[in-house]
């Protein structure tokens, strides 16, 4: 099971800014070289060298996650990060069957607004499969393609179209099971567990609880992988609770109560930069190491083109 995502911010798109860029360049000069690079080649060495977060970006998409699995795409949400992945798909049609399941946690808009810009909707030789418990997902897709909000009516997207009511029973494609469960978010959202040769991985954001109870640590139970909504800094949710998003700290709360190997905190805040969602990242695992020392749990940030096999 191969997972890469292509929007990992909640709320709204948030590109980086100019001053954000500098701030991370004076960061990079102060923080992480011992040298002066007097020439290119050494400063190509140097940019070689440093991670993907301290050099690049973590992402102004919004939520869209690609899992690939032997000949099948699932794709989880519809943020902007669906158009990147609209794009790679249509560079590199060799990879892809052009058939396309696409669970979806709820229809605010960030999880939503990528779709008329997916290229793959606009090609007839595709199928999209669309699947939520929501029994009028349809009618609030074609909603967002009003006349009155966007140009383009989703009756003129030329791909395939199926939609599927899920129910409590696990829903199978192929060998591999999808189950969901029910969250606490304004206007309801939904997790979804994967589940694909003894692998399993589960998409969880857009919801708020304080404590795991034992269905959710169930649901979780043994999982490779928990992609999980971290949004809040714990400060921040003292206030925000009303709000539908939750905090690493409970992601690990969760994720070692249910012996989960590796946590991927999600749904990164709109209004955090860069560097303070990776001082959140460090937060979160001094949160774990304090209150779980014997535990084995890697937590680290999803970011864009993040790519992990399981």
């Amino acid at each position: 099971m191969d997972i890469k995502f292509w929007g990992v911010r909640g709320s709204i798109p948030t590109p980086i800014t100019t001053e954000q860029i500098k701030e991370k360049l004076l960061y990079l000069a102060e923080r992480k070289s011992d040298k002066k690079l007097s020439n290119n080649k050494e400063l190509k060495e140097f940019l070689e060298s440093v991670s993907p977060l301290d050099f690049g970006s973590i992402g102004g998409n919004t939520s869209c996650v690609e899992v690939s699995l032997e000949g099948k795409t699932i794709i989880l949400d519809m943020g902007s990060g669906m158009k990147p992945l609209g794009n790679y798909i249509l560079e590199n049609r060799e990879n892809y069957n052009h058939h396309f399941h696409i669970f979806l946690s709820h229809t605010h808009w960030d999880h939503i607004s990528g779709l008329p810009f997916f290229g793959p909707a606009h090609n007839s030789q595709c199928h999209l499969d669309f699947y939520s418990p929501l029994e009028e997902l349809k009618d609030r897709l074609e909603y967002q393609q009003d006349h009155r909000f966007f140009p383009v009516g989703f009756e003129l997207l030329k791909a395939k179209k199926t939609f599927h009511h899920l129910t409590e029973e696990i829903h199978k494609i192929g060998k591999t099971e999808i189950s969901h469960l029910l969250q606490n978010h304004p206007g309801i959202s939904y997790s979804y567990k994967i589940k694909d040769n003894n692998k399993i991985a589960i998409y969880m954001t857009d919801m708020f609880f304080e404590k795991p109870d034992n269905k959710m640590i169930e649901y979780c139970k043994d999982a490779d992988v928990l992609i999980f909504d971290s949004q809040f800094s714990v400060d921040e949710i003292v206030e925000k609770k009303d709000y539908g998003h939750s905090t690493g700290e409970t992601g690990v709360d969760l994720a070692v109560a249910a012996k989960v190997q590796q946590l991927l905190l999600f749904h990164h805040d709109p209004d955090k930069t860069d560097l303070e969602i990776e001082k959140n990242l460090e937060d979160v695992k001094k949160y774990k190491s304090d209150n779980y020392p014997e535990s084995k749990l890697e937590v680290q940030l999803a970011y864009e083109s993040l790519q992990i096999n399981i």
